[in-house]
């Protein structure tokens, strides 16, 4: 640590900086263009994205999906209570729902 301080007191204009960082400043400048068009891409198809995104919000939500219904809240329920059984007692009580679905539409 003290062999770095020396080297800053005897020559105080000597950058910190080293030879390495020289080459890739020059690099960079020579890919400065490709560097500003390809962010310059981006930022545009960024903004294309924006903007869609906001067009599509602006869309008023289509009439074509129905409300819920009672029958629907009951469902939902019941897809909730069948998802925590078992495999085969669900299975079993599908089987029952159907049946009985079945048996009230032949009566």
């Amino acid at each position: 640590m003290t062999f770095l301080n020396d080297t800053v007191e005897r020559n105080p204009t000597t950058s910190l900086r080293s030879s390495t960082d020289d080459k890739l400043d020059d690099t960079d400048n020579e890919n400065t263009p490709k560097v500003k068009k390809k962010a310059r891409k981006k930022a545009d198809q960024h903004c294309e994205l924006t903007k869609a995104v906001l067009d599509f919000i602006k869309e008023p939500v289509s009439q074509t999906s129905p409300e819920l219904t009672g029958v629907d809240g009951f469902l939902i329920r019941l897809v909730e209570s069948l998802k925590r059984l078992p495999y085969r007692k669900r299975c079993q009580l599908e089987i029952n729902i159907l049946q009985m679905v079945y048996d009230y539409e032949n009566e």
